[in-house]
């Protein structure tokens, strides 16, 4: 475990950090490839526990919460929590379909900047609304 702890700590002290923001619909999944995880965990993720996106493999709810956290104790790699010590944290993700895993890492904080497409943007953008509408309407 050497070589992985070194990693691990100059990966801990980084000033910026890009990584890519997944979901867990296990049709669209890139990390069913290339996890340990089944088609079938996928589907538990998101139905039991309301997993909707992933980044470095930890998995987070629609409000950027950690869920699934006996898949998370597989992972060798920064935490959620340890992402957020960054500085800077530019995430990646595009498609209709990174919608809902970029919403809910920027309601965690995991991100300072997005890298993303017209699609993917316009559906953060629907799903605030339909979570805030109403928030800042003037009281009638």
């Amino acid at each position: 475990m050497g070589p992985i702890k070194e990693i691990l700590d100059i990966a801990r002290r980084a000033n910026v950090a890009l990584v890519g923001v997944g979901t867990v619909e296990a049709e669209r999944s890139r990390f069913v490839e290339f996890s340990a995880l089944s088609a079938e965990e996928m589907r538990q993720i998101a139905e039991l526990h309301g997993g909707v996106g992933e980044i470095g493999a930890h998995i987070y709810d629609m409000e950027g919460r950690t869920c699934a956290s006996k898949y998370a104790d597989r992972v060798i790699g920064l935490t959620l929590h340890e992402l957020k010590q960054i500085p800077h944290v530019i995430g990646v993700a595009a498609t209709e379909s990174k919608a809902m895993p970029l919403y809910g890492a920027l309601r965690g904080g995991y991100l300072h900047t997005l890298i993303t497409d017209e699609a993917a943007a316009n559906g953060v953008l629907r799903l605030f609304e339909q979570h805030f509408h109403g928030y800042s309407e003037e009281p009638s």
